[in-house]
Formats: C-alpha cells, sequence, structure tokens
C-alpha cells in the first residue's frame, strides 16, 4: 500500500502527484476528516478498491481540517467528497459513503485504458453511422485486440458485417455479446441477420424479385424480396414491402416481418427521417 496511498498537507504535494499521474493512473481524492462518521465507513472502501486496480490507480486523501485552502480550490460543501482526476482534470465526482461495488464500477470505467477504449467505440460508431463500415470494423477489432469481451465492439461488428451482408461472420460476434444491458440490441441485430439468410435461401435479390412479381399474391415470395430489398439498404422499398404483408397478414411467420421492420428502425437509429414516417404507418396498420 506504500506508492497507493498518498495523503497530502498541501497544494503543492497535490500538484506534483496529478503531474507525476499524467494520464497514466487515476487518481481517487478523498476529501475527509477525523470527526467525520461516513469518512471513516468510506475510506477503507476506497483502499479495498485501490488495491484491487493497483497500479493503475492511486488515492490521495485529503483532511479538509487540515487543508481547508484545497477544500475551497475543489469547492468541497460536504464529506466524504470524492474526485476522480485523469491527467490534470476531473473526469467524475461523488458526494456520501458508497458501497465497494459502486466504487469499483466508477474506478473501472475511469481507468485510462477504460477511456482509451470508449473514445474508440464512439470513433467507430461515429464511422458506422456514416457508411464508413469497413473503417468502423478495423477500429473495432483493434477494441477486441485489448478487450476480447468487450459486447459493445462485438455489436459494432455485427452491425458491420449485415452492412456487408456477411451473416457468418456476423452470426460469429453475435454470439459473443453477453452483456445484460444489450439483450434488446442482440435480439434485433438477431433479426437483421434472419433477414440476411432469407435473402440468400432465395437466391439473391434478382430471383426474389422476379418471385414476387409473377407471384403477388404470394406473402413468401413478397418476404424474401422484402429482406433482400432490406439487405441492399433500399430501405423504402423494403419498408413498404414490409408494411404490405403485414397488413394482409399479420400473424405471418410469427410476426416475423413486424419484428424484422422494427430491428430494421432501430438500427437506422430515430434521426433517419425514414424511420418516424415508417413507424407511424405500422401504428396505425397495428392499432388503427
Amino acid at each position: 500500500m506504500e506508492n497507493l496511498i498518498v495523503n497530502i498537507n498541501n497544494p503543492t504535494d497535490l500538484n506534483s502527484v496529478i503531474e507525476k499521474a499524467g494520464s497514466d493512473k487515476l487518481l481517487v481524492i478523498d476529501f475527509w476528516a477525523p470527526w467525520c462518521a461516513p469518512c471513516k465507513s468510506l475510506g477503507p472502501v476506497l483502499e479495498t478498491a485501490v488495491k484491487k486496480f493497483a497500479p493503475k490507480v492511486i488515492l490521495v486523501k485529503i483532511d479538509i481540517d487540515q487543508n481547508q485552502s484545497l477544500a475551497a480550490q475543489f469547492k468541497i460543501q460536504s464529506i466524504p467528497a470524492v474526485k476522480f482526476v485523469l491527467d490534470g482534470k476531473i473526469v467524475a465526482d461523488f458526494v456520501g459513503a458508497q458501497p465497494a461495488s459502486v466504487v469499483e464500477q466508477y474506478i473501472s470505467k475511469l481507468l485510462p485504458e477504460a477511456v482509451e477504449e470508449q473514445n474508440k467505440l464512439e470513433i467507430a460508431e461515429k464511422e458506422l453511422k456514416t457508411g464508413n463500415y469497413k473503417k468502423a470494423e478495423t477500429i473495432f477489432l483493434e477494441v477486441l485486440k485489448d478487450d476480447p469481451d468487450c459486447s459493445e465492439a462485438h455489436i459494432g461488428l455485427v452491425k458491420c458485417f449485415f452492412s456487408d451482408k456477411n451473416a457468418e461472420k456476423a452470426r460469429e460476434h453475435l454470439k459473443r455479446i453477453d452483456d445484460p444491458k444489450l439483450l434488446k440490441e442482440k435480439d434485433d441485430l438477431e433479426n437483421l441477420i434472419l433477414l440476411l439468410d432469407e435473402c440468400e435461401k432465395n437466391e439473391g435479390k434478382d430471383a426474389a424479385a422476379k418471385k414476387a412479381i409473377e407471384n403477388p399474391a404470394d406473402l413468401d415470395a413478397n418476404f424474401a424480396w422484402a429482406c433482400c430489398l432490406a439487405a441492399d439498404k433500399d430501405y423504402p422499398a423494403a419498408f413498404e414491402a414490409l408494411l404490405s404483408i403485414i397488413s394482409k397478414d399479420r400473424k405471418f411467420r410469427d410476426d416475423q416481418p413486424r419484428k424484422i421492420l422494427v430491428s430494421l428502425f432501430n438500427f437506422l437509429g430515430d434521426n433517419n427521417p425514414l424511420v418516424g414516417e415508417y413507424r407511424n404507418r405500422l401504428a396505425k396498420i397495428l392499432y388503427i
């Protein structure tokens, strides 16, 4: 614990610790006082967390009775107060005693590598939204080199491979998504892979279109054509075809056209003008 916990007695010492930590270590600054009961309960929790994440984290303890100028500088109004500092900047904080799970969650998200990973994920998502899915794929794969179990990166790659019509690779990464918070999105992506499978099973868009045109009452043929249109990113035509099937047979294939349509809406996002228009049209078919 010798280098993991530092007691600060003046601003100069604090500045020195912040400079040495730089962007390589996360500082957890604990503002406390000997008379503060919640401080006494939080202190051991912080120390245990620092041990767990060593050597990437340093706990800095500041007794506000002995360092009133530092307390004023950080605008401390009640204690215990914890400030998280990375690369000289306060990146998060909380007030009051917290359980170990909350403290560890803060630290795990704020570690330098976690911040770098999050930045990469955000960049990759932006590339994907602008249609640069090959570049996005490269960045998501970089994230997985450092964190093979990153569900967000696996989700990103499923989207990339869906955009590239590669159902096999998309399915490989779909299996790796195990974050409970992402299960709804995982279900949506599974529907998109089924869409690719349906198109391939019917020998591609041209063959599916021929069958649908020759047999306009054949909902199976029309469904295959709609899936191929979506795989080809012809979303207006795909949405029209899927709405037509839903309006004719709400229970067709166990509601698969509606499920795929909603999953496509979620994939494109509510900022896409098509999504708002066709969500409204779907609602009218279902509820009016």
